[in-house]
């Protein structure tokens, strides 16, 4: 009968340990599953703020682009006016420094004639 009654005993045992497993195992899976909730619920959370400044940043650049394409254009405007002023005085500044360089005035000035009372 001591045999039996320790047969008894092992199998409680052995029903115990599997219950005290079992219970185990089942409140790791609660906490995994309830990490996991959380961590999603982080996750979207995290995600719906880096959506947030990532539409902040690209409405910050097209705002930049849209001015630079702005100044872009009133470079050219302001380029093609250059060029235009530049053709338009071209001929008058080549001649006025032609005029300057080819007509040399020969005539010896009156100090170096000895005439002071002129000069």
């Amino acid at each position: 009968m001591a045999e039996s009654e320790y047969l008894q005993q092992l199998t409680q045992a052995e029903r115990r340990s599997n219950e005290i497993i079992k219970a185990a195992q089942d409140a790791r899976e609660k906490r995994l599953k309830e990490a996991k909730f959380d961590a999603e619920q982080e996750l979207g959370k995290t995600r719906g703020e880096m959506e947030a400044e990532f539409s902040k940043t690209s409405a910050q650049l097209s705002a930049g682009t849209e001015e630079l394409d702005a100044i872009r254009q009133r470079t050219q405007v302001d380029i093609a006016h250059s060029q235009s002023k530049f053709s338009e005085k071209k001929a008058e500044a080549l001649s006025f420094l032609m005029d300057h360089v080819v007509k040399v005035d020969l005539s010896v000035p009156a100090v170096v004639k000895g005439r002071f009372d002129l000069a």
